[in-house]
């Protein structure tokens, strides 16, 4: 299950801007940022939240829904998903420069806020998973990985996560099984149609040597064909 632009929506959703994180109104320092010593503004909109939010909002509900229409051509399709994917690094960017300290307009309380926020909804969000009884493998950045939940369970945690954070919660892919690694963004899935999906392990990175890629793809083949436990 994904956050769909998880700090965006954070951004947009709780007003995370240059002039609203730790503004001068002492009847704003009542709406804490959860896990975090800052407030945010409840007097005025922000510029970063206006604008953020409006660039989420496009990307969502039009470009990434757009690329994935069965009713374009595939050169339509291509053109849509370049698109989204550029604002999509256009949005990510936007959280990462305010707690980048060579940035101009560099403000950590904001990105501090945007963090705290972000953890707190995905701890939250696991809660209410386990409120659902759907078991929880791992926890990321803006996604959890969950063993065998019914439909109904998940379009129950989709529900909750919108109503209780004003975030969209999607499943974004089905596994077969999964590998994980004891270190974070470290794991393998095989989907159910075969395909292999590997995140951060050393076998597919760059400098790793060509006879041990050879090698953890020739594995991987293998993987991908495995079924159940058993033939595991």
């Amino acid at each position: 299950m994904d956050f769909a632009s998880l700090y965006p929506s954070i951004i947009k959703v709780r007003n995370i801007s240059y002039e609203t994180v730790r503004c001068p109104h002492d009847e704003c320092k009542k709406n804490t940022i959860p896990q975090s010593s800052h407030w945010v503004c409840t007097r005025k909109n922000g510029m970063t939240s206006l604008l953020i939010g409006s660039l989420r909002d496009l990307r969502v509900n039009y470009y990434k829904s757009l690329s994935k229409s069965e009713t374009l051509t595939e050169d339509q399709r291509q053109q849509y998903t370049v698109v989204s994917q550029a604002l999509k690094v256009i949005l990510n960017a936007s959280y990462g420069v305010m707690g980048a300290e060579i940035f101009p307009l560099y403000f950590l309380p904001a990105a501090d806020a945007t963090t705290a926020i972000g953890r707190h909804i995905i701890l939250e969000t696991i809660k209410k998973c386990e409120e659902a009884g759907i078991q929880v493998l791992y926890g990321d950045t803006d996604s959890l990985f969950v063993k065998n939940p019914t439909s109904e369970q998940i379009q129950k945690v989709i529900v909750e996560a919108k109503k209780s954070f004003g975030v969209d919660l999607e499943v974004d892919k089905e596994y077969r099984y999964v590998v994980l690694s004891t270190r974070k963004k470290n794991y393998l899935g095989v989907t159910k149609s075969g395909n292999v999906d590997v995140k951060g392990l050393t076998g597919k990175k760059s400098h790793t040597p060509p006879f041990i890629k050879t090698l953890f793809y020739e594995l991987l083949e293998i993987l991908s064909k495995v079924q159940n436990i058993d033939e595991f």
